[in-house]
């Protein structure tokens, strides 16, 4: 399941709107977001339902086979977030959390100028 599960399906319910906070918040643009949501609704794990208030925003809940996997991906975050702070102590997981939301910040809405990869061409024998 993306990385969108990770962060944002363990909740009961939650808004897309098309604001930029919330795709902010997720990391990804409108179009990856609408994308993504269609692919969830397809395989059953959200329901997706425009507001009558407003046509420009959709109510996203979790279907009970979404749930189950939300709760899988919450369980397995537990299992990994365990073993990277094995050893630490609260206030060393504390220091970790808060360098981690500082670099989350200073990235939040900077594009990451990654070097891109050399593309390998074969040559014809």
């Amino acid at each position: 399941m993306p990385a969108i599960a990770l962060r944002h399906c363990c909740t009961e319910s939650w808004h897309a709107h098309r604001r930029q906070p919330t795709t902010n918040s997720l990391a990804l643009d409108l179009s990856t977001l609408s994308h993504l949501l269609r692919r969830f609704s397809r395989s059953n794990l959200v329901v997706r339902n425009r507001l009558d208030a407003d046509n420009r925003s959709v109510t996203v809940m979790l279907t009970p086979e979404g749930s189950k996997i939300a709760q899988a991906c919450k369980a397995a975050r537990a299992r990994h977030e365990a073993v990277l702070l094995k050893g630490f102590d609260a206030s060393e997981v504390q220091f970790v959390r808060d360098f981690l939301r500082r670099i989350c910040s200073n990235v939040e809405g900077e594009p990451l100028d990654l070097p891109r990869r050399p593309r390998v061409t074969r040559q014809k024998r």
